[in-house]
C-alpha cells in the first residue's frame, strides 16, 4: 500500500505484486506440513482423552502439543514474523526433550532398564536447551532493546569475518546437539522394539514401531545439513551434491512423519489391534490412494483459475464431474489394492489367525514332547502376548498342565464353568481373578481342561469370531490330548502284550528237545492278537525214549487266554514230574483235575468257569506205537498213502462242571512206522469262516486232510495247510488263534 498525492489530494494505491506460481512439490510439502501439525494436535488430545493413563504417555501428549505449537511458521496469518521463530526455537527444543523422557519412562514401565548414559544425556540436553534457547532468544530480541550504534560498543561485531565465523560455529554446534537429540528420539524406540514383546498386536511394540519414523526424516535431514555445514566451515569446500541429496530425501521422506502420527492414533484407538501384515496393507493402500489424490490435485489445480474465469457452465460441470470420478476411482483403487496386496504380497506374514489355524490343523502331526507348552505359546501369540495358563484335571485335582503344580485358586472358576458350560469373559469372572477370558474344554460332557487368558494392558477386546476360534482350538486340543492319552495307553498295552508274548514263547518246547524226539517237526503257531490261548507242550524224554506232546486251546484270546495257557503248561510240567509214564488219557484227566483246582473252580460259587480243549499223544519208540487221546480236538494220522482222522471226545477240561465220564477219556493207539506223520491242530483252523459264499462256511476237517499229500514232508504239509487256509479266509477277519503241529516221530 503506497500513499501518493494525485492532483493535490492524498491517495492510497494498492499494488498486487506478481507472484510466481508455487511448484507442485512445494504445494505438497506445505500440505504435508499442515497435516502433520494438525495430526500432532489430534494425537495430543487423543492421548489425553482416550489414551492410557501411564505417566509416560502424558509426556508424549505434551511433546506432540509443543511440537505442533512450534510449527506456527508453517501456518499463514498467525502472529508476526518474530513469534513463529521464537515458538519454533523454544517449543521444538522442549518437544525433543519430552519425547526422550517419554521413551525412558515407557521403558521403565515395561521393566526394561535404560543405561545410565541416556539419563546423563537427557540432563546434558536440558542444560544445553536452556543455554541455547536463551542465546537464540537474546540474538533475536537484542536489536529491539539496544541503541542504533550498539555495534560500536561490541568489539566482536566490528569484525565482520570474526562475527560470521562465530555465528557459523554456534550454528553448527547447535545443529550437532539437535541431531544427537533427534538420534535419541529414533534410537530409543528402536531399543524398545528389541526388548519389548514382539507379539503382532502388542500396543507398546506398535507404539515404538509407528513413532520411530516421526523424527527419522528430520534427524536424517539435520545430519546431512550439519555435515555439509561442517565440511564447508572447516575446508571451505562447497559440496552442493550433499545439499541436493538432502533436499531430495526431505521430499521423499516428508510423508513419513504424518503417516507415523496417523498410524499411532489408529493403534491407540483401535479395539482390535493390528497385525504386521494388516498394518503394511493399510499403509500401502492409503499411500497409493494418497498418491492418486495428489496426482489428481496436481492435474486439476492448474485448471482451477481458468475454469473460475470461464463463464461456460460446461467447463464447471466438467471439473465437478472430474473430481467426483477421481473420488470414486480413489475408493475403488483402495479396495482393489488392499485385496491385491493381501493376495500376492502378504499371504504368509505374521497373521495371528492363520498361525493358530495352521497349528491346530497340524496338531495330529505334532510329535514333540513339549506339545502342551507349544500349544500354550500358540494361544498366547493369538492373544497378543497376554499370559496364558492351562489347567487340567488329573486324578480329581486341577493342576497346571505345563508345570504340573496344583491349582489352589481354580475352584471358583471351575464351578462357574460347570454351571454355564460356556466361555467366561471378564464380566462373568470374580473381580480379583485378574482374567480376561476362560475357555473350557469338554470331553464327553465333562470339563476336562480350561485355558485362562490373563488381563493385560495390551490385550484388546475379543471379537465373537476370535472367541469361537479359541473355543475350536481348545476343543481340538482336548481331542488331540485324549487321542494321545489313548495312543500312550495303547502303546503301553502293546508293549506289555509283546513282553507277555515273549514270556509265552519261552514256555514253548526248546529246539534241541524237539530235535531229539522227532525225525521231523514243523509248527505253525499264530495267535490272533500277538498273544493267545493256544499252547503246545512236550514232556522230557524218559529213559525208555518215550515222551508226550500236548496241544491245548485255552478259553479266551489275547492276554486272558495266554495267562491260562501258561497255567496249563505249568500244570503239565507238574503232572510230568509226578507221573512220568502217564498215557495221553491219564495226562488229560490229571490236567482236568488240577486246572479246576488252580482256578478255584471246584466250588459252585467260584468266580471263573474256564478251561481248555486239548489233544495229547505219547510216543513209545520201543513198542513201536503212538498213543493219543483228545478232548474236542482230534488228530490226523498219515501212514504212507493212508490218511485217517481220529476225533477226540466231546468234552472239555478244567471247567467247573466236570465233563469226563467215569470211564475216562478214550485212548487210541496206532503203530509207528517209518514216515508216519501225526497232525495236531486247534479249532481256530477248522472254525474259520471263509470261501466264496456270501455267508461263508467253516474251513472244516476235510480241507485239512485234502491238503496232506501222501509223499509230502512235514514242512510241505504245514505250508500246504497254511496256503489253503489263507486263501479260504480271504479278507474275512481271523476268528481264533491257529496252531498246527506236524510230527514225524523218530523210530527205533
Amino acid at each position: 500500500v503506497l500513499d501518493v498525492i494525485r492532483d493535490g489530494s492524498p491517495v492510497q494505491v494498492v499494488i498486487n505484486p506478481e507472484r510466481k506460481p508455487r511448484e507442485f512439490k512445494d504445494q505438497v510439502l506445505k500440505l504435508l506440513g499442515y497435516g502433520k501439525t494438525f495430526l500432532c494436535l489430534v494425537c495430543s488430545f487423543t492421548i489425553a482423552l482416550f489414551g492410557k493413563r501411564q505417566d509416560s504417555f502424558r509426556w508424549l501428549s505434551f511433546s506432540f502439543l509443543l511440537y505442533a505449537a512450534g510449527n506456527w511458521s508453517d501456518i499463514p496469518a498467525i502472529g508476526s514474523d518474530l513469534l513463529p521463530i521464537l515458538a519454533q526455537i523454544l517449543f521444538h527444543s522442549v518437544a525433543f526433550l519430552m519425547f526422550i523422557e517419554f521413551w525412558l519412562k515407557l521403558s521403565s514401565e515395561c521393566k526394561i532398564k535404560s543405561p545410565g548414559f541416556w539419563i546423563t544425556f537427557k540432563n546434558i540436553l536440558i542444560v544445553f536447551i536452556v543455554i541455547n534457547t536463551s542465546f537464540d532468544i537474546v540474538t533475536v530480541l537484542w536489536p529491539f532493546f539496544l541503541s542504533d550504534d550498539f555495534v560500536s560498543h561490541i568489539s566482536i561485531l566490528e569484525d565482520t569475518h570474526l562475527f560470521k565465523r562465530a555465528l557459523e560455529t554456534s550454528f553448527v554446534f547447535n545443529q550437532v546437539i539437535i541431531f544427537l537429540a533427534l538420534f535419541a528420539c529414533v534410537w530409543l524406540p528402536l531399543r524398545l522394539l528389541k526388548f519389548v514383546s514382539k507379539a503382532s498386536s502388542n500396543q507398546i511394540y506398535w507404539t515404538a514401531a509407528t513413532l520411530m519414523g516421526f523424527y527419522f526424516a528430520l534427524a536424517l535431514s539435520v545430519f546431512m545439513y550439519s555435515f555439509w555445514k561442517i565440511v564447508r566451515l572447516v575446508s571451505g569446500v562447497h559440496l552442493e551434491w550433499i545439499e541436493g541429496l538432502r533436499e531430495l530425501l526431505v521430499v521423499v521422506l516428508s510423508p513419513l512423519a504424518p503417516l507415523s502420527v496417523l498410524a499411532f492414533i489408529y493403534v491407540s484407538l483401535s479395539k482390535r489391534l493390528i497385525s504386521f501384515s494388516f498394518f503394511i496393507n493399510k499403509a500401502v493402500v492409503y499411500g497409493l490412494t494418497a498418491l492418486l489424490l495428489l496426482g489428481g490435485y496436481s492435474l486439476f489445480s492448474n485448471q482451477l483459475d481458468a475454469v473460475a474465469q470461464n463463464e461456460s457452465d460446461f467447463a464447471k460441470i466438467g471439473l465437478f464431474t472430474g473430481v467426483v470420478v477421481l473420488s470414486f476411482l480413489a475408493t475403488y483403487m483402495q479396495d482393489f489394492t488392499e485385496v491385491a496386496i493381501r493376495r500376492f504380497l502378504f499371504v504368509d506374514v505374521d497373521r495371528r489367525e492363520d498361525q493358530l489355524r495352521a497349528f491346530v490343523e497340524a496338531m495330529g502331526k505334532e510329535l514333540s514332547i513339549d506339545f502342551k507348552s507349544r500349544f500354550c505359546a500358540a494361544i498366547e501369540a493369538f492373544c497378543h502376548g497376554a499370559p496364558v495358563v492351562l489347567f487340567e484335571l488329573r486324578d480329581g485335582v486341577w493342576i497346571d498342565g505345563v508345570t504340573g503344580k496344583a491349582a489352589t485358586d481354580a475352584q471358583a472358576v471351575v464351578e462357574r464353568l460347570n454351571t454355564k458350560a460356556i466361555t467366561l469373559e471378564a464380566a462373568d469372572l470374580p473381580e480379583a481373578s485378574g482374567l480376561r477370558l476362560v475357555v473350557p474344554g469338554f470331553h464327553r460332557g465333562a470339563l476336562s481342561c480350561f485355558f485362562c487368558v490373563a488381563e493385560s494392558a495390551d490385550l484388546p477386546a475379543f471379537r465373537p469370531d476370535e472367541i469361537r476360534m479359541l473355543e475350536g482350538a481348545v476343543q481340538r486340543y482336548v481331542l488331540e490330548l485324549k487321542n494321545r492319552e489313548l495312543e500312550h495307553a495303547h502303546n503301553q498295552i502293546i508293549s506289555s502284550v509283546d513282553y507277555a508274548a515273549r514270556i509265552q514263547r519261552a514256555h514253548l518246547p526248546e529246539t534241541q528237545q524237539q530235535r531229539e524226539g522227532f525225525e521231523a517237526i514243523k509248527v505253525w503257531w499264530e495267535p490272533r492278537d500277538r498273544i493267545g490261548g493256544d499252547i503246545w507242550w512236550m514232556s522230557p524224554i524218559q529213559d525208555d525214549g518215550s515222551y508226550a506232546v500236548v496241544l491245548a486251546d485255552c478259553t479266551g484270546h489275547g492276554v486272558p487266554g495266554a495267562m491260562l495257557s501258561v497255567t496249563v503248561v505249568n500244570l503239565l510240567d507238574q503232572i510230568a514230574r509226578d507221573y512220568p509214564q502217564a498215557g495221553p488219557s491219564g495226562l488229560l484227566e490229571a490236567l482236568d483235575e488240577r486246572l479246576r483246582l488252580a482256578l478255584n473252580q471246584q466250588a459252585e460259587l467260584g468266580d471263573s468257569d474256564d478251561g481248555c480243549d486239548a489233544v495229547a499223544i505219547r510216543v513209545v519208540p520201543r513198542a513201536g506205537s503212538v498213543l493219543f487221546a483228545g478232548a474236542k480236538l482230534g488228530v490226523i494220522y498219515k501212514d504212507g498213502h493212508s490218511i485217517e482222522r481220529i476225533a477226540g471226545d466231546n468234552l472239555s477240561l478244567g471247567y467247573r462242571r466236570r465233563e469226563i465220564p467215569e470211564t475216562g477219556i478214550k485212548q487210541h493207539e496206532r503203530s509207528m512206522t517209518k514216515g508216519a506223520v501225526f497232525i495236531l491242530y486247534s479249532d481256530g483252523l477248522t472254525d474259520q469262516i471263509g470261501g466264496t459264499s456270501e455267508r461263508g462256511i467253516s474251513f472244516g476237517h476235510r480241507r485239512i486232510a485234502q491238503a496232506v499229500r501222501p509223499d509230502a514232508s512235514a514242512g510241505a504239509v504245514v505250508d500246504a495247510i497254511r496256503r489253503d487256509f489263507l486263501n479260504w479266509q480271504g479278507i474275512r477277519p481271523r476268528r481264533d488263534d491257529v496252531s498246527v503241529l506236524v510230527l514225524e516221530p523218530r523210530s527205533t
